[in-house]
């Protein structure tokens, strides 16, 4: 059963086809957003979270960077909590048409890592455009919510910069869209406002335009909230990290993406 805003309709195969859709579509967006099927072995992540893999991997990058510490080693941990949920949720609504039920969504962790995502064949919403971003940034901000509580037992970290850090990563994968749908860098900066005002981080995160040449632009993220990176290395800083003067972080987004042509 699919659910339209407002009223129900039954579209027997539809929603089996936007599992298809969204399973080929996920890794144009990001390489490691794959869709697997868990088996019995697998260590997931759901929205009923079980803090034992989260303390592993609070672990794990605490012994791999002793250096950078416990908020940087719980920044991260929280980082690979949310991306997928994030991507799957922009790129259903603005790629497929509907908005996904994050509550059946089962993360795998593996490598050390949280890649690999699977979605329960149950009801999704459909309808305007304007709405679904209203439903899927409330439904991905509830989610992220009981992720915090989780992540809040096994480590501290404040709650302003890790919702921070979840609208940045809102912005980022819209700001992806461009590269694999025809949509407009205008439309994905009103999008991205609208998706902000939806999670009740308006103002939190922002996009911004940067000249490649004359007759082009690209979008970047002009970021207020730190990932910690630089906790590993003092001399490196990410490319939108706000610690640095937004013309560097301009500089540093153009050479990027000149450089990804390039390859």
């Amino acid at each position: 059963m699919i659910r339209l805003v407002g009223s129900w309709i039954d579209i027997g195969k539809i929603y089996l086809s936007s599992i298809d859709a969204l399973a080929r579509l996920s890794p144009q967006l990001h390489g490691a957003l794959c869709y697997q099927i868990p088996s019995q072995k697998d260590v997931l992540l759901s929205a009923h979270v079980d803090v034992w893999p989260l303390r592993q991997l609070y672990q794990l990058h605490l012994e791999q960077y002793p250096q950078a510490g416990k908020v940087y080693a719980a920044t991260r941990t929280w980082s690979l909590m949310y991306w997928q949920p994030v991507f799957l949720s922009v790129l259903s609504v603005h790629g497929i048409k509907m908005a996904p039920k994050l509550d059946t969504l089962k993360q795998h962790v593996q490598n050390g890592s949280i890649y690999g995502y699977f979605l329960s064949h149950d009801d999704m919403d459909v309808g305007h455009q304007d709405a679904l971003i209203q439903i899927a940034g409330k439904r991905l901000k509830a989610l992220c919510e009981g992720y915090y509580q989780a992540l809040s037992s096994v480590a501290k970290m404040p709650k302003r910069n890790a919702f921070r850090l979840l609208a940045d990563s809102v912005l980022s994968a819209l700001s992806r869209l461009v590269s694999i749908l025809p949509v407009t860098n205008q439309q994905v900066l009103a999008w991205s406002k609208s998706w902000l005002e939806a999670l009740g981080l308006s103002s939190q995160s922002r996009l911004m335009l940067i000249d490649i040449n004359a007759k082009q632009q690209i979008l970047g993220l002009d970021r207020i909230a730190c990932c910690m990176h630089y906790l590993r290395d003092p001399k490196d800083l990410c490319r939108t990290c706000p610690k640095q003067c937004k013309d560097t972080r301009k500089e540093r987004i153009k050479s990027h993406y000149l450089n990804e042509l390039i390859a």
